[in-house]
């Protein structure tokens, strides 16, 4: 048997005994290493919930400050979104709705939301319109808390239950709440969007091309929408439609508390029809913003724009001077008078202020004022501003006399007369700012009859 050779044992002791060490060093800085990146995690941790706690939303700000919602708001994630959910027809409830939205917003920061329209059986554009504004606002002024910190996320991931109605996951989808829907073939189906726009005056001297770049942008999907439809608007027309556009963006924006305003197009229509004469298509133009409403904004200006003003009044005055009850408060009735031709809050700083809303609503409704009853067909204007509601149809639209343009609301075309309560409304909630929109419905041979 061979002896060991202790040398060799030695030299392997002392082997093993270097790597042991080495192991040992090794694992000492990894866990120093470990300890001081933990230690950082802490104090980074720490920094961003004083940064979460300390952060002040301007938008929510806005909406307290205006009492449109409170702290004590309910602020569950997950929203059931009401049976009707729309502002011409169930507006009080969808205000409803969307306090509770901007509460489960603002106190969900980093978390999933859920929009439940499972139930929902009909919604309308405006109302969809102002909700995914509001949600766009948020997210904007979320990616910027964002920014700030380093181990907290304030990004809010939204999901939508869709409707068992069609026609509700139609508008969810043209309105760009949902990617992708599966629908039948039949009625009218989402085609084009142009998404949504977002101008603001703070871009300083480029803000004016801006507001040029979205008019224009606003005005060449009009004229393609009525393409479709046979009829086009010839480089007049052209220009005066963009002239009507850029005083709706102007006084969205002078309204603004925050200079900004928003604006949004789609088109729905018929894929299958009898004849392509006769097929119909539906276009929603809209634009809002958050601020002063139409009343607000002459009370500010009133002892500035006395003529105007007193001209309002008087007509108010003459109005309401009947011995029956008056449905209409002052503010009613100044948001009226507010649309018509020359009668703006700026007029003393600018004569050609206050020439647009009422001819921009004539325009309208002079190329697509199409109607169908049994497939409920029916062009609308509504304008929510403040405690008012007014919409203008097919009865009671803007007339001209004398070369100007008027909107009385009544058959007798006055304003020296009340309007029809169906058409001008005392809103249960007040609405922060102002909502334009237009539904509109395009018909080739109803075209051709009118220009023929």
């Amino acid at each position: 048997m061979k002896k060991p050779n202790k040398y060799n044992e030695l030299i392997l002791h002392r082997k093993r005994e270097k790597k042991r060490r080495r192991r040992g060093r090794l694992n000492k800085s990894f866990k120093g290493t470990f300890s001081i990146y933990e230690n950082e995690q802490k104090i980074r941790l720490q920094i961003d919930r004083k940064i979460w706690r300390e952060y002040n939303s301007p938008l929510y700000d806005f909406f307290v400050k205006k009492q449109f919602i409170t702290e004590e708001e309910d602020s569950s994630s997950h929203i059931v979104m009401p049976d009707d959910y729309s502002f011409c027809s169930n507006y009080e409830l969808a205000i409803e709705t969307i306090r509770k939205i901007i509460a489960a917003i603002f106190h969900n920061k980093g978390k999933e939301i859920v929009f439940d329209f499972s139930n929902c059986t009909f919604v309308d554009q405006p109302a969809l319109f102002v909700l995914q504004i509001i949600r766009l606002d948020f997210q904007e002024e979320f990616q910027k808390l964002d920014s700030r910190m380093r181990v907290l996320s304030s990004i809010i991931t939204y999901k939508v239950v869709h409707s068992k109605v069609e026609k509700v996951n139609k508008l969810l989808f043209v309105t760009g709440f949902v990617p992708q829907v599966d629908l039948k073939i039949e009625g009218l189906m989402p085609l084009t969007t142009i998404g949504y726009y977002k101008g603001n005056r703070s871009q300083k001297h480029y803000s004016e091309n801006r507001k040029g770049v979205i008019g224009t942008r606003i005005v060449a999907y009009i004229n393609q929408c009525l393409s479709a439809h046979g009829y086009t608007f010839n480089a007049d027309g052209i220009n005066y439609l963009d002239g009507l556009v850029s005083e709706i963006l102007n006084n969205a924006e002078d309204h603004s508390a925050f200079n900004t305003y928003y604006a949004t197009a789609n088109l729905l229509g018929e894929l299958k029809s009898n004849g392509t004469d006769s097929v119909v298509g539906e276009m929603n133009l809209s634009f809002m913003n958050f601020g002063d409403s139409f009343f607000e904004g002459f009370e500010e200006t009133k002892l500035k724009n006395t003529d105007v003003y007193n001209q309002m009044d008087t007509l108010y005055k003459q109005v309401t001077a009947s011995k029956f009850r008056n449905p209409f408060s002052k503010e009613n009735l100044f948001t009226l008078y507010a649309l018509q031709e020359g009668m703006s809050r700026l007029k003393f700083e600018e004569e050609s202020r206050g020439t647009g809303t009422t001819k921009f609503i004539n325009s309208f409704f002079a190329f697509g004022d199409y109607e169908d009853d049994e497939r409920d067909y029916h062009p609308i204007l509504v304008l929510l501003s403040g405690a008012t509601q007014l919409i203008c149809d097919n009865k009671y639209k803007p007339f001209e006399r004398d070369g100007v343009f008027f909107v009385s609301l009544n058959s007798e075309k006055t304003l020296g007369k009340p309007p029809e309560k169906s058409n001008l409304k005392t809103l249960g909630y007040y609405f922060p700012g102002t909502v334009l929109t237009a539904r509109i419905y395009l018909n080739q041979d109803h075209l051709k009859r009118k220009f023929k």
